[in-house]
């Protein structure tokens, strides 16, 4: 400080592999002050020096969070590549500029594609999952807000923004309280017992029922009640994880029962599976969940590959390397973990509470 105009300053991300030419980078910026100067997103080959621009945005773009998608030209398919946010400083102090919320959207990378479910995020219809034809009402797909004053969302959750696509129950005109509408994933074949999935709920109105995830296994008739939610929750999207705990196929089920009047939409959007549901388990710092998983999935001698979530010292194998576990943790699962990578370095990642701790594995 103080910084000069002119000045750059580069974030860039970990290696991941591109399998489709409908690839997207999306991201949120906030370009708010006299001075902006300007923002820019870079592509290269993992490995390589050389980045190509696909994305950029100069000047004050208003005192709000933004959502910008910049696709990944076709040439990079097959390639790992990385993304780098370049920010240049504009002519004085007013000039900050911030990114978050940043990812790969549906269908780049191959690991979210091997569960039979990538994420789901309404923009190019129901996306895998459809309406049960039991029900008494069905499932809405629409942007913006709804029809009704004072209930539902006005955007969606991926953009942010009235373009963006969500589904929702709509409950004007439905004649009773208790009516059901229920949207259900296509099977989805789990390799791992720890698989997650998350999604983002919108419960706003004065007469909100009731919104449940099933698990639906493909082996049983009864469908098992695994999250629930009822009433107003305020006119604000948020995000719920459920745990699947299952090694076999399954379906997700999505219930939406109505309240007592027309104030009672109830909104979904950004369903994804975490990448455990794909045969790989990641820890990346501790939770009781973790905890109980990292004494048997991080034993002595298992393979394992470096995450992204965080920095470490010079001896860390680095972003993706691979190696060994030469010392696992104890059964308290509070231990530290000691890891020989490929490269040559050894490093010892703690896993008790509050620690740093970014393993991957895969599982059998």
């Amino acid at each position: 400080f103080p910084r000069s105009a002119g000045d750059v300053a580069v974030i860039t991300s970990a290696a991941f592999s591109i399998s489709e030419s409908t690839c997207e980078y999306g991201f949120w910026y906030h370009m708010y002050g006299g001075t902006i100067g300007t923002l820019q997103v870079l592509v290269s080959v993992s490995g390589s020096s050389k980045n190509t621009s696909i994305w950029t945005l100069s000047g004050d773009q208003g005192n709000s969070w933004q959502y910008a998608r910049a696709p990944i030209p076709a040439s990079f398919v097959g390639s790992s590549v990385k993304i780098s946010f370049m920010a240049v400083v504009g002519s004085s102090f007013t000039g900050d500029i911030a990114v978050d919320d940043a990812g790969f959207r549906d269908g780049c990378c191959r690991v979210a594609k091997s569960c039979g479910m990538s994420s789901t995020t309404f923009e190019a219809g129901f996306q895998g999952y459809t309406q049960d034809a039991t029900d008494d009402l069905q499932w809405t797909r629409h942007r913006g807000s709804t029809t009704s004053f004072q209930t539902g969302p006005s955007v969606d959750h991926t953009y942010g923004n009235s373009t963006g696509y969500y589904v929702y129950l709509e409950t004007s005109g439905v004649a009773r309280t208790g009516r059901v509408a229920r949207l259900i994933s296509r099977p989805i074949s789990s390799s791992s017992n720890v698989c997650s999935f998350t999604f983002w709920y919108h419960m706003y109105g004065a007469t909100i029922g009731t919104l449940n995830v099933y698990i639906n296994a493909s082996t049983s008739a009864a469908m098992k009640l695994a999250w629930t939610q009822k009433g107003n929750q305020g006119d604000i999207w948020k995000k719920s994880t459920v745990f699947v705990n299952r090694s076999a196929e399954f379906s997700i089920v999505f219930e939406a029962i109505s309240g007592s009047s027309f104030t009672g939409d109830i909104a979904l959007d950004d369903i994804s599976f975490n990448q455990d549901c794909c045969g790989v388990y990641c820890a990346e710092s501790y939770s009781p969940y973790n905890a109980y998983q990292l004494s048997v999935m991080f034993a002595k001698n298992t393979r394992v590959t470096r995450g992204t979530s965080w920095s470490y010292g010079s001896q860390d194998g680095g972003w993706g390397q691979q190696g060994t576990i030469t010392t696992g943790p104890p059964s308290s699962a509070l231990g530290p973990v000691q890891v020989r990578w490929d490269n040559g370095k050894t490093y010892s990642y703690q896993s008790g509470f509050g620690k740093k701790f970014d393993l991957c594995r895969s599982v059998p």
